[in-house]
């Protein structure tokens, strides 16, 4: 926002004046582009969810995460098809040059505003970037924080949360080695149970099989005691085996599936592997 030459002489007499008025032209910037941050975020998942499976199966994650998970679910619309993508697509492109334009006009610079920022507090502006949507700026920041504090605690759940930006903008080829990263880096991390889940995902999703049971069965190792998490993982190999042309193998798993019918939350999953059964 341009402010002109005589008004801002007149600001410029009184301090008190002109930090009152910075502070509500900011305000209102940051309030445009908050208001646009999460509905780019929904449809930029929506858009991942349709690409990232087969044209057949709706791939499980669950529907709402562990609170110290980073990593968004990815629950896949059960309609949709190219048409869809596309004009998601051009919504998802409009509101990001909006965006852009917005941080502009507010003069958004984060490398001088982190600069000799302490991890815990480059981490904090990371958790209020999530918080209020701002997908853009917390991945930005996401990537700072791994380059400037590599050994801190937050890096795994980093890395998972940057692998899941990748997923969404459906990109495997990138997210999928970020996620091996927390598994050899952080392996008793509790982000690496989800690490695996979603390379399980991606492996799948590439078709890649084999490679996909094998980490979907190591993250149910490591979800433990997380039977919704276990449930999709047993859900999703069902209907990968099934897609693949082997029912025998996915009746297997969507027996496995059945365990879990009291389990909070599994109640959807159960009945149609039940009715698979039958």
């Amino acid at each position: 926002m341009k402010i002109p030459p005589l008004v801002l002489a007149g600001i410029v007499l009184v301090c008190g004046a002109l930090a009152a008025v910075v502070a509500i032209v900011a305000r209102a910037e940051r309030g445009r582009n908050e208001d646009l941050r999460p509905r780019i975020t929904a449809l930029e998942d929506e858009v991942a969810a349709l690409k990232a499976r087969p044209a057949a199966a709706a791939e499980r994650v669950p529907d709402s995460r562990p609170p110290e998970v980073v990593a968004p679910g990815l629950e896949a619309p059960r309609k949709g098809g190219p048409d869809r993508i596309a004009e998601l697509e051009r919504q998802v492109a409009r509101l990001n040059e909006r965006v852009k334009e917005l941080d502009r006009e507010a003069g958004e610079d984060i490398g001088r505003e982190i600069a000799g920022a302490t991890a815990e507090q480059l981490w904090e502006k990371v958790e209020f970037a999530r918080q209020d949507g701002r997908s853009e700026r917390a991945h930005k920041l996401l990537k700072e924080f791994r380059e400037r504090f590599p050994n801190d605690p937050h890096v795994p759940e980093a890395l998972v949360a940057l692998a899941m930006d990748e997923v969404r903008g459906d990109d495997w080829g990138q997210a999928m080695p970020i996620l091996e990263e927390v598994l050899r880096d952080h392996p008793k991390s509790p982000h690496a149970a989800y690490a695996a889940f979603y390379l399980g995902m991606g492996r799948i999703a590439s078709k890649d099989l084999p490679g996909g049971v094998k980490y979907y069965e190591e993250s149910m190792t490591l979800l433990e005691g997380q039977p919704y998490w276990q449930a999709a993982a047993n859900y999703n190999i069902a209907e990968a085996y099934e897609n693949a042309g082997d029912p025998t193998t996915a009746r297997e798993y969507w027996k496995k599936v059945t365990q879990f019918k009291e389990a909070q939350g599994t109640k959807e999953m159960v009945e149609e592997a039940e009715a698979k059964l039958k």
